[in-house]
């Protein structure tokens, strides 16, 4: 009487079948969600078009320190997006997509950066899902679909508080020893991409990665570990601008001598400042808000007319 035989390479079969069903999905969901359909409508609101605009005319004049704004200098925004967006533009031409296409790298890079976090800390099955819903979020596809700092500012900063969680020792595991005891490359990463956060949209994110590491030692007690690193860490020769704005400002005060006049002396008239572009972008705002009031005036008479006497002074 003969045993059956048992299926040995079915099991790896199976896995490795699972595996490639997996990567294709979460490459499918990643593309739809983050790179589809980037160019299929036109700027939205005034940020958009102001925004690709100062990048193409970094494109075409070579100035990639002083953002210009229909020929004037420009400082409301730190230069990280223009720098992608006008990169965007030589690459692949001046269009809506490649304007935008720096906010879903973006999207993508945080993605992946939490979704290696999921791995050390919860296993490769987090992880996968992680790679599924993220993706398709609300915020993440609008984000990642607008030509403006907001992703790249979130992006830079998650990455940032990825290194800072291996920086605490969050991922180490006993039976894995994968990163060494002095982490210096994940401090060098933590400072790196700390300073591109700063340089998208400006100190915001110094106090938002500072205050998110002060609670956790708080809320774990654990300060010891805060404390026993550097409060810099070693920063690369080669782009010590990455790390602190007031370098770049530095460098905008040789190029413009003007700049440090028109933020210490006239805050309010510096150039691209609210109060001179006030004059312009003041009536379509105005035309905006009050078609956003009808709207929901017609919306509040809907919920009136269905529900009942509801409220509407707030109107």
């Amino acid at each position: 009487m003969t045993e059956p035989t048992a299926p040995i390479a079915e099991i790896p079969l199976i896995s490795t079948t699972a595996r490639i069903g997996w990567t294709l999905l979460i490459v499918a969901t990643l593309y739809v969600c983050y790179f589809s359909h980037l160019g299929a409508i036109g700027f939205v609101g005034p940020d958009e078009p102001r925004y690709a605009w100062i990048a193409r005319d970094m494109t075409e004049t070579g100035d990639w320190v002083t953002p210009r704004l229909y020929g004037k200098p420009w400082f409301e925004k730190p230069p990280l997006f223009y720098w992608g967006a006008a990169l965007s533009f030589k690459l692949f031409g001046v269009s809506e997509a490649a304007a935008r296409l720096p906010s879903a790298v973006s999207a993508l890079l945080a993605t992946l950066a939490l979704a290696w976090l999921a791995l050390r800390l919860y296993g490769a099955e987090t992880a996968r899902w992680l790679l599924l819903l993220l993706p398709t979020t609300v915020g993440m596809i609008g984000f990642s679909h607008a030509a403006a700092t907001d992703m790249p500012f979130s992006a830079m900063l998650t990455i940032a508080m990825v290194c800072a969680a291996v920086v605490l020792g969050l991922t180490r595991k006993e039976n894995s020893p994968f990163i060494p005891q002095t982490p210096w490359l994940a401090l060098v990463l933590f400072g790196f991409f700390l300073g591109l956060a700063v340089l998208a949209k400006g100190p915001a994110a110094i106090i938002l990665s500072g205050g998110t590491v002060f609670f956790w030692a708080v809320f774990t007690k654990r300060w010891r570990d805060v404390l026993r690193h550097p409060v810099r860490p070693p920063q690369p020769r080669f782009l010590p601008h990455l790390h602190h704005r007031t370098q770049f400002q530095t460098l905008l005060h040789s190029r413009i001598p003007a700049y440090p006049a028109f933020l210490v002396l006239h805050p309010d008239s510096r150039p691209g400042s609210v109060a001179l572009e006030r004059e312009r972008y003041w009536p379509a705002a105005r035309r905006e808000a009050l078609m956003e009031r009808r709207w929901l005036a017609k919306f509040a008479g809907l919920i009136h007319h269905l529900l009942g006497d509801i409220p509407t002074g707030f109107l």
